[in-house]
């Protein structure tokens, strides 16, 4: 009985191995992880941020969507957090914004959403912070959409996180942007702690003009208190210069600027300074001061030298500037403090192929910076090398002549041979200069016997041209040591 039934399961064991076992042909890419997974994460600076609820709970919600990014913050005075999310739909092709309350047992409550009208997720910025008072709570988004047009939404926390409303929506053709500044809190000690609130809101954008299409507008916007609205506070025209020396991709995309400008940047007034003895001094006494654009990892970084000191930054962002000149505004990376971010930010101009303005957080003045042929300090070397040769030519033609010392006579040519002469004896050969930690070496090399002066090293001291001294001295590997000799002095002979 025993062994009829295992003849009877065989056949089956084998049939069900046979159809588990089958291969099976699946279409694994993007699509299908987003449809599948239960998580999503973003990778934010050096870490990786994951969604803190399964996104199939986002998805009961929100429908087949597919998520862009996600930011998770305290933005209301309870303990739990709320979850920023970004996010497409198969139909809309612009970016959408929803605010959720976390509630206990991971169930979200949807306090707020939003239609943008931004489309790049690569270019894509959001930044809570306190915006037009120390202590307030703002949303700010930025992007671009269609046709590379830019956007910016104000979003601002009202009813202490419970409810939310856009204060200001701007777009423009060429660039949205928003300047800082710096407040004091006045607390009427001397150690006030500071704050950043919103100075101004520009747009540059195009200007309908049938003479001339380099004619942009500029228009900015600020804050009225009393209307609790924005205001048009300035506009006007700018002419855009032509910049034939800069690529046209440079001026239309930030990631192609970035990239244009990569490398070392060096002081202007260098390049007046290059073929003189007054670089050297410069950068001996002030310190060598550049900016350097470089990238690692994808992560971009400014390292910029003030000399006697200097900062290092990395980027958060690039934002296009529009404007007269081509320009650029780098969105600085900063520790978040409880969730808040503080704007910090670099600005850049090209004003030709190789020449840019740049202002860093730490230093209120416009600096510019060329971009040289060469490493600077090729340019250093080669100047010293020709201060060398000036300072050796002088020498020369102080050497040149003939010098009585006590019981011979030197004759030194302009060719650097020399003649040693005594009464009975004439010793022949030439002469080198040498530099040794800022003083002058010469070194004596004879054709055949020294017996005359039986020393090869000098310190060489030029008291006036009639009258020379040579100094006895070792030359060691690391330095030059006088000699317990006495000093050999040349008195040159009247013609």
């Amino acid at each position: 009985m025993l062994k009829k039934c295992i003849f009877i399961l065989l056949p089956l064991i084998c049939i069900f191995c046979v159809g588990g076992c089958a291969k099976r042909t699946s279409v694994i890419n993007s699509d299908f992880f987003l449809q599948q997974q239960e998580s999503f994460s973003i990778y934010d600076g050096n870490t990786v941020e994951k969604l803190p609820v399964p996104l199939s709970k986002i998805r009961q919600i929100l429908g087949n969507i597919e998520p862009v990014t996600f930011r998770q913050m305290n933005i209301d005075s309870d303990i739990s957090l709320e979850l920023l999310f970004f996010y497409k739909t198969a139909e809309n092709p612009d970016i959408q914004f929803v605010i959720f309350d976390i509630l206990p047992n991971e169930n979200l409550k949807k306090i707020y959403e939003l239609q943008t009208n931004i489309r790049k997720q690569e270019e894509l910025s959001v930044q809570y912070s306190s915006l037009l008072f120390e202590d307030d709570n703002c949303i700010t988004i930025e992007g671009i959409g269609e046709a590379d047009k830019h956007f910016l939404y104000i979003i601002k926390n009202v009813n202490n996180g419970n409810a939310f409303k856009v204060i200001g929506s701007f777009s423009a053709t060429y660039s949205v942007f928003f300047d800082m500044e710096e407040k004091e809190e006045n607390d009427g000690s001397d150690n006030g702690s500071k704050y950043y609130i919103l100075k101004e809101v520009v747009l540059i954008d195009s200007a309908l003009s049938l003479t001339s299409t380099n004619i942009q507008r500029k228009d900015v916007y600020v804050w009225d208190y009393g209307k609790e609205r924005f205001v048009l506070a300035e506009s006007s025209r700018i002419i855009s210069e032509e910049n034939a020396d800069i690529p046209i991709s440079v001026q239309y995309s930030a990631e192609n600027y970035y990239n244009y400008i990569k490398g070392f940047w060096y002081l202007k007034r260098y390049a007046q300074e290059l073929s003189k003895s007054e670089l050297i001094d410069t950068v001996e006494q002030d310190g060598l001061q550049y900016v350097n654009f470089t990238e690692d990892n994808g992560n971009k970084i400014v390292d910029v030298s003030y000399g006697s000191y200097s900062d290092h930054f990395e980027i958060d962002k690039l934002i296009k500037l529009g404007g007269q000149k081509p320009g650029l505004r780098l969105s600085l990376k900063k520790e978040n403090v409880s969730d808040m971010y503080f704007y910090q930010y670099i600005d850049i101009y090209l004003l030709g192929a190789k020449e840019l303005q740049m202002k860093t957080p730490e230093v209120f003045e416009v600096v510019n910076y060329i971009q040289l042929d060469q490493p600077l300090f090729e340019y250093i070397a080669e100047a010293k090398e020709k201060r060398k040769e000036n300072s050796f030519n002088g020498i020369r033609q102080q050497l040149t002549g003939i010098f009585t010392c006590e019981n011979f006579s030197i004759d030194i040519k302009s060719n650097k041979q020399f003649v040693v002469r005594t009464d009975t004896k004439e010793e022949t050969g030439y002469y080198q200069l040498e530099e040794r930690n800022g003083n002058c070496i010469i070194s004596l090399f004879f054709d055949d016997a020294d017996s005359v002066i039986n020393e090869k090293y000098f310190l060489f001291d030029g008291t006036n041209n009639n009258r020379l001294v040579f100094l006895p001295v070792q030359l060691n590997f690391d330095n030059t040591v006088v000699k317990n000799r006495k000093p050999m002095i040349f008195n040159r002979e009247e013609t």
